[in-house]
């Protein structure tokens, strides 16, 4: 082959490969494994850039190695092709976002096609086909029909002037991209799917999992685990009522048991009345003796609270029925259940009960109600939740302690009855040091003290301006944008700390989410930094309850393990300059500690007299003034080098000031080891290298907080014990263990046409009723036009005939959903489908998934890392559940790869001028030349950012040029000068692909090239064995060079070749390659090679890298690695 014309060769194998269906695989092959390799399948944007190519062409590598190592690999490729661009396209456009999308995707696989990559086509998957998105609805109704999905009402993005929903990513500083109107946050019913049952199973089984540790932490990082304590806090006002509550018991239930005891007892902590009348004949109750009871048992007003449980909340609303003036509120906790709703228990006491209620009676008695459900009670919940509708009622659903709010105490049954406020805290041991409340401007509480109801804030209009204001920011904005905390005061309230019993403030504060833990936090400002500051601008009580505790595990003076701690009291002084601002910075000469003077405090001597004397020893200096105290004791755990042995000092840490220069003689022995100099504060926060001493420090310099764990002090019978201890004593005795996540419920509603349309029906009667899956798919209408629909509902809503249907239960008139599922749910089980793509019965057969499931390698970009890594993964989970799949986890191994930037370093976008077209650069240089040039960039297993080098894609061409020009050496007889390096190149380029060290098996190949050039001699059988290295990297090149060669079949569905290990030298080692200290190569060479053969083969092998660079120096360790410093 004389001349490598890539357009010509590149066009003609590509048409060859497709005419014989080279890459469509087949489920099984006798005698080989199946190896599923996944790429994420591309959005449909109109052209491929070099992302794609890095994101297809690589993989593509791995995918024809394996295949001549032997195995059936499966390489599907497909388009996630729902979404927002091909909307907003119709709208600008006036065209169908259907005919933009197919366009796109007709172009787009002409590209993909271009690569040379050996994607199986048959296979293909597009998200916008209705055979594929059948099935999306079809999983959608399996999760809705098994408890998985529900609509609630929720937080969205709305633009006012467009009238619209908007996505996260539509918002640009709190304004609608389109129209820059300023976004609010709006509440409107959206469908829900409950990914947050699966927390602790989507953290749990990572464990397992052959990923990388950067993308586990990533999802750990995003599911937002945190094991704490919830803790209540009781509100009092400024009026200061007292109320009466009456509270009756149930079935079989006595008035003096604990629970009913407890309740009591909280209640009178704060001047309430209990009465809890004995309600006669529990075994067989009948209604009139128990009524009569309730009645006779006390008087009734509008102070009165009347609370029911269980039977006693029948008994308790037909008491209301008999009232004559009205009370303040009736509250029914778990209330026996009416025989003639489903799902009824039989109960002896049936028939001695009048069910029905007068629903207008009780209202009108009772202003203000509650119902209480526990929602362990499958049964007995709905019949509650149709019960607070009936009464007009506020519905409270919640998990009790033990089911029914039977346990003896049950804080959730207290909570509504007393005003409280519960708290979820990580760090339960501080809780003696809480001194504010902070509320979620969406907190519940918040909501009900701004109604037109209530008037319990003094500022309320205040509050409500703040609150207002909140709702216009996104999450994002009140997390990140804030360099300072904001907050208004509830004004009329107080909140009383349980542990203390002390009254402190309550904030409203934006920062506080309302969505994590119960939205209410507590300020604990001398052990958070955040509340810290919070604390300092409002003027808030500032109490330490927490020593620090300091380990030194580095260091001369590093604990020694294994070896007892002696306990020493001893004093930390921070000595001031007495006419500069400046420190006395102490360097303890044998361990190198720098910091402060230090020293143990003598018997019969107090802390100051022990700061001067030490003063005084270690620096000379005699007149040294005690100004405060720096804090709580510092407890320090560190190996002594004066005493051998581990010591766990007590630091008393005190400032001193120097009256004058004043300056004594220092002793020899303690001159010898501490080093004594003057520096500034800026100087000494550079110059301290040890926690306890920085505390102190960062304390002497206003800094009033410390975060880490220490022990417990101010905190009363809790005192002396340490952090982990605290935690658990104090969430037992004041509140319950408790687990939050920042995960929320996945909302899959969304307000558009290009989507999935959710298959469900909203009848007036029945409610929400599934479509029938006879009736799947729910398919797009045709609509005149693609915007909003102006009420919040997506265009689909203006397609009238589409949406006026029958009901599929009662068969009366009825409405389509409108809403459009996230696109994340079409992407969710994409993989499954690859599996058997054709199928009209299932969304894939069981034993064509149990062939390819889970995926072997799944290769995908880092912005994919949590949310479609997260919710594929709870998706498979839940389908595992159903027993629709049969594994748990639907990928072995995940990796993400990294980011090709611009020729200038940047992220490449036209803004910047320096995107790089690969069509251009393929119709220039080759497609081998792009794949092999983005291959050899950098390892591919590592995540890093590589700029785009114009010349190094040359560089790759060249080598692809001279690999041409070698078959002029091609000769019948093998060379001997080749027969070692060649057994190398196999070795080493066959296992540098298998971890995806694509980098350093194409150096290889590199180096085996430049021997053949010296020696102008390979043998056939040698220069095969090239071809077929060469092969999965320039798939075009080496088919052809190898059809020259007089081959009739393809170099592709060749075995992979096979080295000898005898006639590997035994004396060669690898030698690593650096560029400006990073890692791009490796080379053998002799273990007896001079420095300067070491450094010509380390040149050699990355010469293409070198190309136009000017190396500044080379630094070659013998035995290990050669670095280039070149010119950035």
């Amino acid at each position: 082959m004389k001349s490598y014309d890539h357009n010509k060769i590149e066009k003609k194998w590509q048409k060859e490969w497709e005419k014989k269906g080279l890459y469509k695989t087949p489920d099984t092959v006798k005698g080989k494994d199946n190896f599923n390799l996944l790429v994420e399948f591309p959005y449909p944007s109109g052209n491929l850039h070099v992302g794609h190519w890095y994101a297809f062409a690589l993989p593509d590598i791995l995918a024809r190695a394996m295949r001549m190592q032997g195995k059936n690999v499966l390489y599907p490729i497909g388009f996630d092709a729902f979404g927002l661009p091909a909307e907003n396209a119709a709208i600008k456009n006036k065209l169908n976002p259907r005919k933009w999308t197919e366009g796109n995707i007709k172009y787009m696989k002409e590209q993909i096609r271009s690569m040379g990559t050996s994607f199986d086509w048959s296979r293909e998957v597009q998200t916008i086909d209705p055979g594929y998105y059948k099935w999306t609805q079809w999983m959608f109704l399996q999760f809705y029909k098994n408890g998985l999905v529900y609509r609630k009402e929720t937080a969205v993005n709305w633009c006012p002037k467009d009238k619209t929903v908007l996505a996260n990513e539509q918002v640009v500083d709190g304004k609608c991209e389109r129209c820059d109107s300023e976004v609010i946050q709006k509440q409107m019913l959206q469908w829900n799917i409950k990914i947050t049952d699966y927390a602790d199973r989507l953290i749990d089984d990572l464990e397992p999992l052959d990923w990388p540790k950067e993308i586990k932490e990533s999802q750990k990082n995003w599911i937002g685990r945190s094991e704490g304590a919830e803790i209540d806090f009781p509100l009092i006002f400024a009026n200061d009522k007292k109320y009466k509550f009456v509270m009756l018991h149930g079935y079989k239930s006595k008035g003096e048991s604990p629970r009913w005891k407890w309740l009591k007892s909280e209640l009178e902590k704060f001047g309430h009345e209990v009465v809890i009348p004995t309600l006669p004949n529990t075994e067989h109750p009948k209604e009139n003796e128990q009524v009569a009871a309730a009645l006779n048992a006390t008087t009734y007003d509008e102070n009165t609270v009347l609370v029911g449980h269980s039977l006693g909340g029948l008994v308790a609303m037909k008491v209301a029925e008999r009232l004559n003036n009205k009370i303040a509120r009736l509250v029914i906790v778990a209330s026996a259940m009416n025989p003639a709703y489903p799902g009824y228990v039989e109960r002896p006491f049936r028939k001695d009960f009048d069910w029905d209620i007068d629903v207008e009676k009780i209202k009108a008695i009772a202003p203000n109600r509650v119902v209480l459900s526990d929602v362990q009670e499958i049964t007995r919940a709905p019949y509650l939740k149709d019960l607070a509708k009936q009464l007009d009622a506020q519905l409270v659903e919640t998990k009790a302690v033990k089911e029914h709010f039977m346990a003896d105490k049950e804080p959730d049954m207290l909570m509504w009855l007393r005003p409280t406020i519960r708290v979820f805290t990580t760090r339960a041991d501080t809780l003696f040091g809480a001194t504010y409340l902070v509320l979620a401007p969406e907190h519940p509480w918040i909501m009900l003290a701004l109604d037109e109801k209530h008037n319990v804030l003094s500022n309320k209009s205040e509050v409500k301006t703040y609150v207002e204001a909140a709702k216009k920011k996104t999450e994002l904005e009140r997390q990140t944008n804030q360099k300072e905390k904001t907050g208004v005061e509830l004004k009329g309230i107080k909140a009383i700390n349980p542990a203390t019993g002390k009254e402190i403030p309550v904030y409203v504060a934006d920062y506080v989410l309302g969505h994590y833990g119960t939205g209410a936090v507590m300020g604990v400002p001398a052990h958070d930094e955040r509340d810290n500051e919070f604390a300092n601008k409002y003027g808030i009580a500032i109490v330490e309850t927490l020593e620090p505790v300091v380990v030194v595990t580095k260091g001369g003076d590093a604990i020694k393990a294994g070896q007892p701690f002696t306990d020493r009291n001893s004093i930390l002084a921070i000595v001031k300059h007495w006419s500069e601002e400046k420190y006395l910075a102490v360097k303890y000469l044998p361990t190198d500690v720098k910091g402060f003077v230090s020293g143990g405090i003598e018997q019969n001597e107090d802390a100051v007299a022990a700061g001067k004397r030490e003063i005084r020893e270690e620096t000379g200096y005699v007149h040294a003034k005690f100004i405060r105290k720096l804090g709580s004791t510092i407890h320090c755990k560190y190996f002594s080098d004066n005493y051998q042995k581990n010591m766990l000092v007590h630091f008393a840490p005190l400032l001193f000031e120097l009256e004058d220069d004043t300056r004594g003689d220092v002793e020899p022995h303690e001159a010898s080891r501490h080093e004594v100099t003057w520096m500034t504060e800026k100087e000494m926060d550079t110059f301290i290298n040890r926690e306890d001493m920085r505390i102190a420090w960062q304390r002497a310099n206003g800094s009033s907080f410390y975060g880490g764990d220490g022990i417990l002090a101010n905190s009363g019978p809790f005192d002396g014990m340490t952090t982990e201890k605290g935690e658990k004593a104090i969430a037992q005795k004041f509140g319950s263990a408790k687990k939050t996540y920042k995960l929320r419920d996945w909302i899959v509603s969304r307000q558009r046409y290009w989507g999935v349309p959710i298959p469900m029906i909203h009848c007036p009667k029945c409610g929400a009723v599934p479509v029938p899956d006879k009736e799947l798919p729910v398919k797009l209408p045709e609509v005149k036009d693609y915007l909003p629909e102006g009420s919040g509902k997506s265009p689909l809503a203006k397609a009238k005939k589409w949406v006026q249907v029958k009901c599929p239960q009662c068969k009366g008139k009825a409405e389509r959903e409108t809403d459009t599922l996230d696109t994340f749910v079409d992407s969710s089980w994409y993989f499954l489908r690859y599996t058997d793509p054709k199928n009209k019965k299932k969304f894939a057969d069981a034993k064509k998934m149990q062939n390819w499931m889970p995926v072997d390698l799944y290769s995908g970009g880092a912005e994919h890392t949590t949310m479609h890594l997260l919710y594929s993964r709870f998706w498979h989970k839940a389908l595992f559940d159903l027993g629709l799949v049969k594994d748990a986890e639907p990928y072995k191994r995940r990796m993400n790869r990294s980011i090709i930037l611009g020729p200038d370093g940047q992220k490449m976008s036209k803004s910047h001028g320096n995107v790089i077209d690969p069509d251009e650069v393929v119709a220039r240089l080759g497609a081998d030349t792009v794949r092999m040039y983005l291959a050899f960039i950098g390892p591919y297993n590592e995540v890093s950012n590589y700029p785009w080098n114009p010349d190094g894609v040359v560089g790759v061409r060249r080598f692809l040029e001279r690999i041409v020009r070698a078959t002029e050496f091609v000769q019948d007889d093998a060379s001997e000068l080749l027969t070692t390096e060649l057994q190398h190149t196999i070795k080493k380029v066959g296992n540098d692909v298998k971890a995806l060290k694509f980098n350093t098996a194409i150096s290889q190949l590199m180096i085996f090239l430049n021997l053949l050039e010296k020696t102008k001699h390979i043998g056939r059988t040698q220069w095969a064995t090239l071809l077929l290295l060469l092969a999965p990297f320039a798939p075009h090149l080496a088919e052809e060079l190898w059809s020259v060669a007089g081959h009739d079949t393809s170099i592709h569905l060749e075995p992979w070749p096979s080295y000898d290990e005898k006639l590997l030298l035994e004396k060669e080692m690898p030698i690593a390659i650096q560029i400006n200290g990073k890692t791009r190569g490796e080379v053998f060479v002799a273990s007896d090679a001079t420095k300067e053969t070491v450094e010509a083969a380390a040149r050699e092998a990355v010469a293409a890298r070198l190309e136009g660079k000017k190396i500044l120096r080379t630094i070659v360790v013998p035995g290990r690695l050669v670095n280039f410093v070149v010119e950035e």
